[in-house]
């Protein structure tokens, strides 16, 4: 009932929406933030890999 009402109420509606709206924006930030980190965590294992490769050499 409290959900009706609080869809109904146009101030509340906003409010619903900009607590959706940022939900989204933090799983997606989250989202990309996580594939960054494991990217450059992949490129520094490879650049690790060469520089030892190198001074083996």
């Amino acid at each position: 009932m409290k959900l009706r009402r609080l869809i109904k109420d146009n101030k509340g509606q906003v409010s619903l929406e900009f607590i959706i709206i940022t939900g989204v924006v933090i799983l997606v930030a989250l989202t990309v933030g996580i594939f960054v980190k494991q990217t450059s965590a992949k490129n520094v294992k490879t650049a690790t890999d060469y520089q030892s490769i190198v001074n083996n050499s």
